[in-house]
């Protein structure tokens, strides 16, 4: 288990940190817009990595990697996909809360409460690639995946799950090779608090709700006793996120884990191990 750092910077504005990764051969991407870099903590370099980034106040961002090892013995893991692809439709005013959700229990202040009932629109199809699944932008809690996917899925009877229709902007066309993977059960409150995965805890000042932000280091811990009699994929009870940005963790058990494995099912999908107490 690492902890890998995300730095985004511009690299016109940042020739002493460019000269620094240059002089050390350490990988970066020199983007259009946004130059990126990752690094280990544990890489000799990032003491003046961070050092540096602390006093020129760039974006960072954490996330733990974990050994084969590590995933392979998880009872349960979180998923989710680094492929964002596009925003649910109609975009403009987050328009789309009001078609693809019922917002007779959101908050507008915290974002809580929404609940799906109408399929996803999105502007087109994308080009899969090695890819099998991705996530919108603005949508932390739902999955969507293609066609062979999909098949795999199905033919493994896995409980928990469902496939719904992707439509066009206008919501009057299916749209083909996609498909949002309906997770319909939730599990029971079980996170336990005052943890390193968990830095704050907000409780909105409207509703009541709470919500956690997550360090993206550090495992998730969980009482182990919610987990029984589980389907082999559930979304978390708990709500996770910032500001207005809220969203349920996607969890996988191990079954499900081998099997996207196996088929070749994994790229640009993210895994981190749940840790049972």
């Amino acid at each position: 288990m690492e902890v890998n750092k995300h730095i985004g910077f511009q690299a016109e504005d940042e020739a002493e940190l460019v000269e620094y990764l240059n002089k050390h051969n350490l990988p970066w991407k020199n983007g259009k817009i946004i130059s990126t870099l990752d690094i280990y903590e544990s890489n000799t370099y990032w003491p003046w990595i961070r050092e540096y980034i602390h006093r020129k106040d760039l974006f960072l961002s954490s996330e733990m990697v974990f050994s084969k090892d590590e995933l392979k013995n998880a009872q349960w893991l979180r998923v989710r996909s680094k492929w964002r692809f596009g925003y649910p439709q109609p975009e403009n005013a987050f328009a789309y809360e009001s078609i693809t959700y019922s917002k007779d229990n959101h908050c507008d202040i915290c974002g809580i409460g929404l609940r799906q009932v109408d399929s996803f629109r999105i502007k087109k199809v994308p080009n899969w690639g090695k890819k099998s699944f991705l996530m919108l932008n603005w949508i932390g809690d739902e999955l969507f995946l293609n066609e062979k996917a999909k098949l795999v899925l199905e033919g493994a009877s896995i409980a928990g799950i469902d496939f719904h229709a992707v439509k066009n902007c206008t919501g009057n066309k299916i749209l083909s090779n996609i498909y949002q993977l309906a997770i319909p059960n939730k599990m029971k409150n079980g996170l336990i608090e005052g943890q390193s995965g968990i830095d704050r805890i907000s409780i909105c000042p409207h509703c009541g709700m709470k919500k956690y932000h997550p360090t993206g280091t550090g495992m998730l811990t969980y009482r182990k006793e919610v987990f029984n009699n589980l389907p082999d994929i559930v979304k978390t009870a708990e709500v996770f996120g910032w500001g207005r940005g809220s969203s349920h963790n996607i969890l996988i058990n191990q079954r499900i884990y081998q099997l996207i494995l196996e088929h070749d099912l994994a790229y640009d999908l993210v895994f981190e191990p749940i840790e049972l107490v």
